[in-house]
């Protein structure tokens, strides 16, 4: 039994998943059957069951929630094929042609006969989703359908109906007319509250009076009850938008900044000590901060409303640990922590949400104290003179930042976050980072141990490729992964990871001897100085099978920059030979990207064509095509441009078959 979920973001292009069981789970996680990464859908989001003919979505407590046809959704859910379901920015639609399982039957006989559900959301508000509606102009065809009790059960084999009596109909929540909106959704009349037996009330809905049904049984209709007055709950308006900078608390930082003055007036606040302060240190301030928040209520320094507890928690944050750092580093949803002053700092989240924090730093001082003694934690100590700060703490951040007088406008820092690179080939084009097409001719090469080169800026998804590239590989091959920072994760029983030292020339050695080993899959986090020679020079006495990265705004800048770093690595070597050894030794170039709104993308497959006096030559296989119309979602498409690449040969050459019409032009 199979079935088809349709997938598309708003505005995007669509795309069809096939699954060959009964239940999926849906999230933006890897361990998901399907998988959306963006960051307003949940790890672990909804789940979709097919049972008995009919399609059923439940909500896994999501923070977004999860929406039929504009409602919202807060228990286990019938819908029928052609309902639209909206999980973050994707919308999903149903397809059971492919199964052999009977279709959902119309519930037009049970018309006049609508479901009930008095359930209510965490706000209080009343749930608008479960209430049936009429779709495909039908009348009396019910859309989707609340269970009462989860798909998993198998004593559920019905659902409860009351008779409808017409009200005036409740107002619609904003979020959720937001987004029926969005979804072009009309209404429908829905109607008030009656009560079964004396029992809780709830919402009931029916269909528009019909016009000239079609004959069909009859059906015993039930009385229609009277209608309990019942006021509906006032509508809650949006919250208001964040601002940049952020204001929010103005009193809660006003009165912050006040108690840690008052306390670098009893305490000197740059003391050796308070660098790496200990829990007798950290006691005998927060006394101080005690007494002193005591001192300010008194003089009437403090607003009402503000938390004297929350002040000296905070200020000790600041004065003895590393503000809200700590959290920011903890969460796993934060990818990057960005410092343009010390009143204002941006949380960069999963899916490329960005934020503004709303309660920073008190003062440069303070920031520049915090940024130090997590500095300290990865054995840094500040010399005289020092303005700058570049290291890798244990937690796998790094941490750089650059201090007065030479940030003239106060500390700048940026605390960036390693992306574990452990997703496969199958999740890059379900994210719609690389094409179909180009997952196979990805695989085309590994087969064929061709070596890669992939170029891309930081933060563009480079590391992650080659992650899925690694992960692609036999099984059986020895693998070793050259990197920064542990990020590249090996799935092979045989893999070895090997960290760069910071110094230049233990880092050529280091390369030099992981090459010595002969391993059958070289993967390389980054080429530059030193690296660039080693890893060029294992390819030219013989090693394949390498996967290395380059940084560079495009795949042609980061091929203009390799020829001086090789230059620079080898003395006497001439910038036209070093092209040459460099087109030389890479078979397939990937250029990769950040698009506008978060979106990674493959821009580039381009073969290396050889190198004249000025450029190392390249023919395109495939490329990513931008929608001028959604140019500021990233949105566009894939397609291939005709190009035949050299390495296809040599793969026919050792007896590997090869579908040759994914480079068709216009392939995607």
């Amino acid at each position: 039994m199979s079935f088809a979920v349709i997938i598309s973001e708003k505005g995007g292009q669509e795309r069809r998943e096939v699954f060959d069981k009964n239940e999926i789970s849906i999230g933006r996680v890897q361990g998901n059957d399907l998988l959306l990464p963006k960051g307003n859908v949940s790890k672990r989001h909804a789940r979709i069951v097919f049972r008995d003919g009919r399609f059923i979505v439940t909500d896994l407590k999501s923070t977004n929630g999860s929406y039929v046809n504009g409602h919202r959704i807060a228990q286990a859910t019938i819908v029928r094929e052609g309902d639209k379901i909206y999980i973050g920015d994707f919308i999903l639609r149903l397809d059971a042609s492919s199964s052999v399982a009977s279709p959902l039957p119309s519930p037009r006989a049970d018309s006049g006969r609508p479901e009930v559900e008095g359930m209510r959301d965490a706000d209080g508000g009343p749930i608008a989703t479960p209430m049936p509606r009429a779709v495909s102009g039908e009348p009396g065809a019910v859309s989707h359908i609340p269970l009462e009790h989860d798909p998993d059960d198998p004593s559920t084999t019905g659902l409860p109906v009351v008779g409808a009596v017409p009200s005036r109909p409740p107002p619609i929540r904003p979020q959720a007319a937001g987004l029926q909106a969005a979804a072009g959704v009309v209404e429908r009349p829905s109607f008030g509250r009656a009560t079964i037996g004396g029992g809780p009330s709830c919402v009931v809905s029916a269909p528009p009076p019909p016009a000239a049904p079609a004959p069909s049984p009859p059906v015993p209709a039930r009385p229609a009850l009277a209608p309990v007055p019942h006021p509906p709950p006032p509508a809650r308006p949006a919250p208001p938008p964040r601002k940049e900078p952020p204001v929010a608390r103005p009193g809660h930082f006003a009165a912050l900044q006040a108690l840690l003055g008052r306390l670098s007036d009893v305490v000197d606040l740059e003391e050796p000590e308070l660098a790496t302060p200990g829990e007798a240190k950290k006691a005998t301030i927060e006394k101080l901060l005690k007494e002193q928040v005591r001192a300010l209520q008194q003089e009437g320094e403090i607003p009402g409303g503000v938390s004297a507890d929350e002040l000296v928690r905070e200020a000790l944050r600041e004065a003895t640990g590393t503000g809200p750092l700590a959290e920011l580093i903890d969460d796993e949803e934060v990818l990057e922590v960005q410092i343009a002053r010390f009143d204002h700092v941006v949380v960069v989240r999963d899916g490329g949400v960005t934020t503004p924090l709303e309660v920073a730093f008190t003062s440069d001082g303070t920031l520049r104290r915090v940024l130090l003694r997590l500095a300290s934690t990865a054995g840094y100590k500040p010399r005289e003179g020092d303005r700058t700060i570049d290291v890798h703490l244990p937690s796998g951040v790094h941490l750089s930042a650059i201090l007065p007088p030479v940030a003239a406008g106060g500390t700048v820092a940026t605390l960036r976050k390693r992306r574990r690179a452990d997703l496969g080939l199958e999740d890059l084009v379900r994210s719609g980072t690389i094409s179909r097409a180009m997952a196979t001719f990805f695989q085309q090469c590994l087969e064929a141990k061709a070596n890669i080169l992939v170029a891309g800026p930081l933060g563009a998804g480079t590391t992650t490729l080659i992650g899925a590239l690694g992960a692609a590989v036999n099984s059986e091959e020895r693998t070793i992964a050259i990197q920064e920072i542990d990020e590249i994760v090996l799935t092979q029983p045989f893999g070895s990871s090997l960290i760069l030292p910071d110094t230049g020339a233990e880092t050529a050695r280091v390369v030099r001897l992981a090459a010595s080993l002969r391993p059958d899959r070289l993967l390389v986090g980054a080429m530059s100085g030193e690296v660039v020679g080693q890893v060029v020079e294992a390819i030219g006495s013989g090693l394949d099978g390498v996967v290395a990265a380059v940084r560079g705004p495009s795949l042609r800048q980061a091929l203009a920059r390799l020829a001086p770093a090789l230059v620079a690595a080898r003395p006497g070597l001439d910038p036209a030979s070093a092209r040459s050894w460099i087109a030389s030794s890479f078979d397939v170039a990937i250029e990769v990207a950040r698009l506008r709104g978060g979106r990674h993308r493959v821009l580039r497959v381009a073969e290396l064509a050889g190198a004249d006096a000025g450029e190392i030559k390249t023919r395109d296989v495939f490329e990513f095509v931008l929608d001028p119309a959604q140019a500021d979602r990233g949105e566009g498409a894939f397609q291939a441009t005709g190009v035949i690449p050299a390495v296809v040969q040599e793969l026919k050459t050792h007896g590997n078959r090869v579908d040759e019409t994914i480079f068709r032009r216009g392939t995607r």
